[in-house]
C-alpha cells in the first residue's frame, strides 16, 4: 500500500504569573555649573544605591539583583528666540536597574524614589526565573508536539489510514521572555500625602508572561 505524507502545524501556548520584575530609572540634574549637577546627581545615585543594600538577597529578596552606572556629564548651548547664544547647560545623568522578587516592595520603592526631583521611572520589565522559564518552554515544546500528532492522527483517520510514522519535524519558534516595557494596568502613580507627608504606594496589575511554541511535523500515513 502506498504511503500518504501529511504535513501540520503544531502549537501550544500557556500563561504564567511573573515571577520577577525588573524597573529601570535614570537620575538626572541640569543647570549651569557642571560641576553641581554632577555632584548632586551622584549623591542622589549614592543614596538610592545605598537604600537597595538591605533590601538585595540574591535567593530571598525582595531585591535580588541591580545595577548602576557611573555619572556622566553632558552640555548644550542653547540659543534664545532672537537668535542669541545662550550660556552652555550642563546635564548629568546615572542609571539604576533593580530587580525585585517582591511585587509589594517594587511598589512601594517605586513610590519612593519617584518622589525625588530628578528620577525619572522608564518602565517595569516582567519576567519569570531562568528555572521557571525553562521549563515552562519545555512544557510548550511538548505540547506543541502532541498538538501536531493530534492533528495528524485527524486527517489520517478521515482518510482510512491507522498506521502513522514520524518523519520530520522542525521547530517554528519559541518565546516567553516576558519583557514588556511598561507595566501591565498602570493604576496610579507614587505621590506626597499632603497631611502626613507620606508616599502612597505605585499601583500595578503585571500582565502576564506569555510562553508560546509551535512546530511544523510531517508524517507517513498507511
Amino acid at each position: 500500500m502506498s504511503e500518504t505524507l501529511i504535513t501540520v502545524h503544531g502549537e501550544y501556548e500557556a500563561r504564567h504569573e511573573p515571577e520577577r520584575a525588573t524597573v529601570q530609572i535614570t537620575v538626572s540634574h541640569d543647570g549651569e555649573s557642571r560641576d553641581i549637577v554632577l555632584t548632586h546627581t551622584a549623591q542622589l545615585h549614592t543614596e538610592l544605591q545605598a537604600g537597595l543594600a538591605p533590601l538585595h538577597d540574591p535567593n530571598k529578596g525582595p531585591v535580588t539583583e541591580y545595577s548602576a552606572s557611573n555619572a556622566t556629564a553632558s552640555s548644550t548651548r542653547p540659543w534664545s528666540q532672537d537668535g542669541a547664544v545662550l550660556p552652555l547647560v550642563h546635564r548629568a545623568d546615572a542609571t539604576l536597574a533593580v530587580t525585585f522578587s517582591d511585587f509589594g516592595e517594587l511598589s512601594r520603592w517605586l513610590a519612593d524614589v519617584s518622589s525625588h526631583e530628578g528620577v525619572t521611572v522608564h518602565g517595569v520589565n516582567w519576567s519569570l526565573t531562568e528555572t521557571s522559564l525553562a521549563e515552562a518552554n519545555k512544557v510548550a515544546r511538548d505540547r506543541a508536539v502532541q498538538n501536531a500528532v493530534l492533528k495528524a492522527t485527524g486527517y489520517a483517520r478521515s482518510l482510512g489510514l491507522e498506521n502513522l510514522d514520524p518523519v520530520a519535524l522542525s521547530d517554528v519558534g519559541l518565546s516567553g521572555d516576558g519583557a514588556q516595557p511598561f507595566p501591565g494596568r498602570m493604576l496610579g502613580m507614587a505621590r506626597a500625602s499632603g497631611d502626613q507627608g507620606e508616599i502612597d504606594p505605585v499601583e500595578f496589575t503585571p500582565e502576564p508572561i506569555i510562553v508560546h511554541a509551535a512546530v511544523e511535523a510531517r508524517f507517513s500515513a498507511r
